[in-house]
């Protein structure tokens, strides 16, 4: 089970520190990496990935928009389609940082393609970046016309309105997006400042932020410190300042800058393996005020790595005190337990997990597995026997290690019935997927392909 420590948890580091240009940018690979195996994938992601833009938290790439304006079964190749070709020499000055020459690229497309919505949102993006905030302005309002509930582009209006000082405006625009996404980061970034410009209570925000894992850490550490420029032309230094302790934890407004670099060097630890160096850079964050759930969800995730499964245990019990209502954490901490032995414990914190979300398939191993380390199979295989049904493909790799209660599975008289079943359930979902890539396309698909909205 060791190999599946917080596989729930949304919290490992990313190799997102690079920042591409000098207005709200940043490369993000897009991949949560739990495996040391995988981050060399999200490293080549990284370096090809488009440049996010800040303010509304954009990542589409060129090759999962359609530029399209009708439904056609072959897509024109740039050299036929001079809209076009002016859309893909737009994203290769995107991913470049050249926001102006983007921006007429995308311009020139729009032109070409009248009715295009997806060049018209591009213009808006490049505009955006290009610091051209009232240009951005029109074509975000033009584009939403057509796509009233597109979350990233409400997301990025309020940002441009926000750099506008519309307030009202930037503040329908967020709190629309929020209704449709209630988690949306940049919808939560972008409203922390107009909350705090107007002198709002924030403890409520603070208590958000706090559930922040370590993928959108990075992003706010990055993202503060890019539109450091940007903010101080609409808000005085100390409220700045006041809006980096809020997203981050008190303290880390001093630290901005050498929170950043420390983040680089724990990733290069990540990337070679090195715990050690990696837990202490992220002792390093704490003590320079980042307290978030994703920064000490990673420490125990490095201390178990190290095997100090205690260290592991104390931070994680703080953290579920911290959030008793996050099923992820109550997961986590009962991982922790069954490595020391500690099963009825353990049974407590998978039976929350299990509790907080009903399909926590994790969690439900997990009990089970509690429960052969306190010897009651009894309690454990109607567990196991209904896991092995709707989750046949997670199974094999579930069972896989040498932990007392897995060893306690496979020696139940049991287990071959209960491997034949899952086995047989792979089976048959794996000829079922062969069977349906034999059919035609169209057919599955309901009808012909359509062009992007």
């Amino acid at each position: 089970m060791k190999k599946h420590i917080y596989i729930v948890l949304a919290a490992w580091i990313t190799s997102a520190m690079m920042s591409s240009g000098s207005r709200s940018t940043i490369v993000v690979g897009g991949l949560i990496v739990d495996t040391l195996d995988e981050i060399e994938e999200s490293r080549e992601d990284m370096e090809t990935a488009f440049p996010r833009l800040q303010i509304g938290d954009m990542l589409s790439t060129l090759p999962q928009t359609d530029f399209r304006s009708q439904p056609d079964p072959i897509r024109p190749a740039p050299s036929q389609n001079p809209a076009l070709r002016h859309a893909f020499d737009g994203e290769s000055f995107m991913r470049q940082g050249h926001w102006e020459t983007a921006l007429r690229e995308f311009q020139r497309a729009m032109r070409l393609d009248r009715g295009n919505y997806a060049y018209v949102q591009r213009v808006a993006i490049a505009a955006a970046l290009s610091g051209n905030y009232a240009l951005a302005d029109f074509h975000f309002r033009q584009f939403l016309e057509e796509h009233p509930d597109d979350v990233p582009s409400l997301v990025s209006r309020g940002g441009v309105l926000l750099r506008m000082t519309r307030y009202d405006d930037a503040r329908e625009s967020l709190n629309r997006a929020l209704e449709l996404e209630p988690t949306d980061i940049g919808a939560m970034y972008n409203k922390t400042f107009l909350r705090i410009i107007a002198e709002e209570d924030t403890r409520e925000l603070s208590r958000q932020w706090e559930e922040m894992g370590v993928r959108d850490t990075i992003r706010i550490v990055q993202w503060l410190n890019a539109d450091r420029t940007d903010m101080l032309r609409v808000m005085t230094p100390e409220q700045y300042q006041q809006s980096i302790a809020v997203m981050l934890g008190e303290g880390s407004q001093h630290h901005l800058a050498e929170i950043i670099q420390t983040f680089r060097s724990a990733i290069s630890a990540l990337e070679r393996g090195d715990w050690v160096y990696y837990s202490g850079q992220l002792e390093r964050i704490r003590i320079m005020g980042i307290r978030t759930m994703g920064i000490e969800s990673e420490l125990a995730r490095s201390h178990a790595e190290m095997d100090d499964y205690r260290q592991a245990e104390r931070i994680m019990s703080e953290l579920a005190e911290r959030f008793p209502g996050n099923a992820e954490i109550a997961y986590n901490h009962g991982y922790i337990l069954m490595n020391l032995d500690s099963y009825e414990q353990a049974l407590e914190a998978f039976t929350r997990a299990a509790r907080l979300d009903e399909v926590h398939a994790d969690a439900r191993f997990g009990l089970a597995c509690a429960y052969m380390g306190l010897d009651q199979p009894d309690a454990a295989w109607p567990i196991l026997t209904s896991l092995a049904h709707e989750y046949p493909e997670r199974m094999p790799e579930w069972l896989e290690g040498e932990a007392l209660y897995l060893q306690a599975i496979r020696a139940h008289p049991d287990y071959d019935a209960l491997k034949r079943s899952f086995q047989t359930r792979k089976a048959e979902a794996e000829s079922q997927d062969q069977q349906a890539g034999g059919t035609p396309e169209a057919e599955r698909d309901g009808g012909d392909e359509t062009s992007m909205e």
